[in-house]
């Protein structure tokens, strides 16, 4: 059985529950609709803070001026408002990158999912993602290679129309050719490794360089499989 290797920042349990308060906000259904309807990539820098202070900001922090929590306390959660906001909006602007304006991105934040430290879990939010419906099945493809949902991909792979599959065998993984990507969707990993022995690790870089999270954890993880003793 292999060894799962997890990397968990740790924090008190009372900076845990303020957290899950301020994301509670976040994720409800008004102040979606605010960043959904919102184009955040038209501004930068400090106009760009100044407009989600102003536009969704403000509305988080008049709902916890209503708590009957002590004045501390509601000043620690006001500290918190802006790191998990960006989250959402860095989450957001990926996803438009990713598979453009679909239509259905309330839809999609409506998917969003937290870890307990208040980070935004990349893959467990892109795993609600291609569960849905509503979402066409080339965008579902995207996400799942994106954030490396191995388990996923396969059936994913089985409903693509033909004349996309190979468009994103030429053009969609910047790490693999058309015939690693097929092997990977296969399972078939030894293959690639005969072929590409470093390819695990130049993939983990890859993913580091990119920010992406979920792919870099899932390479990371591969390594260790390869590499016990790292």
């Amino acid at each position: 059985m292999e060894k799962q290797h997890s990397f968990v920042l740790k924090v008190s349990l009372v900076e845990m529950a303020l957290r899950r308060v301020v994301v509670h906000f976040w994720n409800e259904i008004d102040i979606l609709a605010l960043i959904d309807e919102f184009e955040f990539k038209e501004h930068s820098g400090f106009d760009f803070l100044y407009v989600l202070q102003e536009t969704v900001e403000v509305k988080i922090k008049n709902k916890i001026s209503k708590l009957i929590f002590p004045e501390t306390l509601k000043r620690r959660l006001n500290l918190i408002v802006r790191p998990i906001g960006l989250q959402i909006v860095q989450w957001k602007n990926c996803m438009e990158q990713y598979i453009g304006d679909s239509g259905e991105n309330l839809s999609l934040l409506k998917q969003l999912c937290w870890t307990s430290a208040g980070a935004l879990a990349y893959k467990e939010t892109a795993q609600n993602l291609v569960r849905l419906k509503t979402i066409d099945i080339v965008d579902s493809f995207i996400i799942a290679c994106t954030y490396c949902l191995a388990d996923s991909l396969p059936a994913i792979w089985e409903e693509l129309p033909e004349e996309y599959t190979w468009h994103f065998c030429d053009n969609l993984l910047d790490t693999a050719d058309e015939e690693t990507l097929i092997y990977i969707l296969k399972g078939e990993d030894t293959k690639v490794l005969e072929r590409q022995p470093y390819f695990y690790l130049n993939s983990f870089e890859f993913s580091t360089r990119r920010g992406n999270k979920a792919a870099t954890e899932y390479f990371l993880q591969k390594l260790f499989d390869e590499f016990p003793r790292l």
